[in-house]
């Protein structure tokens, strides 16, 4: 069933109470003294032309998108459909009225007329338009924002899983390339160093392409991910790459986003070592701090740059920073000669 369909349908059931309300009224102020064809015709015809109003309020409404501006213009423009319908369901009333009268089919009462009367039933059904426009107004604009955070989180989602792609090709082609020119040649200079390097070159791929974006894994299979990165690296960079291993035994076992260590520990080699003649050393330390909080330092030679992308609108100087902004509390930093990195996460 479309949105129009069911709007129809539902929109029946207002109207319908109230001209059920107003027969009900009518029997009890005017017990068997009016004829059926008057009550039916003000009891019932009035609601019927709200009913057809109403629709067209909220298909004008829809259609020219008034409901989205500031609230004073949202309400200005429906105050005057609401007096503009209330006008039009009286004058449409009255002239059906006179038509019948002149037809010799019903005659008018004998009551109170004039301009004043005629302002208590344009009152009356302006207060009655009036609050059908408020529910529908109230509950399309509820329908709207919720859709419009349904989108929000689709399309946050959308983004969350092209980020998780983008993570997962971190292992960019020039590490892929390298590796496997220097597997080559390790195949004919050392075949047993060329298998150990195949296999930590798998493991590294495999855990690239298996962990998804956010995925929390331990201290410790994340170092089993670096330790194979870094020596697949070690057969590229030789003695220009020497690591420092600094681990906190308690810290192990405590919780990270996947490859969040990976991700500081390849920045710090290709912005580091990798532009730096000589090379140097990488440090690597992870320690559990106060409150049982994971806090992770990686030390590089070379020169920390600005850089316009870095989320946080500070210093960086690499691709995926933002992942780790998000992983944890990130302070990049420059001490003489070195680039250190600290994430601190919480468990």
């Amino acid at each position: 069933m479309s949105a129009d369909t069911r709007f129809w349908w539902l929109n029946t059931l207002p109207w319908a109470l109230y001209a059920v309300l107003n027969l009900s009224l009518a029997m009890i102020a005017f017990p068997a003294r009016q004829p059926v064809l008057l009550l039916l015709v003000i009891c019932v015809g009035l609601p019927l032309l709200l009913y057809f109003i109403s629709a067209g309020i909220r298909h004008l409404v829809r259609r020219r998108d008034w409901l989205k501006g500031t609230l004073w213009r949202v309400a200005l423009r429906l105050l005057v459909l609401v007096v503009a319908g209330a006008c039009l369901a009286q004058l449409v009333l009255h002239l059906l009225l006179r038509a019948l009268v002149a037809l010799g089919w019903v005659v008018l009462p004998v009551a109170p007329s004039g301009a004043a009367m005629q302002w208590v039933y344009l009152v009356n059904t302006g207060i009655i338009l009036g609050m059908w426009v408020l529910a529908w107004a109230g509950i399309t604009a509820l329908q709207q924002a919720r859709h419009s955070a349904m989108a929000q989180l689709r399309a946050e989602a959308e983004r969350e899983r092209h980020a998780n792609q983008v993570l997962r090709a971190r292992l960019n082609p020039h590490f892929v390339f390298n590796a496997l020119n220097n597997l080559r040649g390790l195949i004919a200079e050392d075949p047993e160093r060329a298998r150990d390097m195949v296999g930590r070159l798998s493991n590294t791929l495999r855990h690239a392409l298996e962990h998804t974006r956010g995925e929390q894994v331990s201290l410790a299979d994340e170092l089993a991910l670096v330790r194979d990165y870094l020596a697949v690296e070690a057969v590229h960079y030789e003695q220009r790459l020497q690591v420092d291993w600094q681990m906190d035994e308690a810290a192990l076992p405590l919780l990270l986003p996947a490859m969040s260590l990976q991700l500081l520990v390849e920045n710090a080699v290709r912005h580091g070592i990798a532009q730096t003649a000589g090379g140097g050393v990488l440090s690597i330390r992870a320690q559990r701090g106060a409150g049982g909080i994971l806090q992770l330092e990686v030390r590089n030679p070379g020169q920390l740059q600005r850089s316009v992308k870095d989320p946080a609108g500070g210093l960086g100087h690499g691709v995926g920073l933002a992942y780790l902004h998000k992983a944890g509390a990130l302070v990049l930093s420059q001490q003489q000669e070195q680039v250190v990195a600290r994430l601190e996460v919480v468990q």
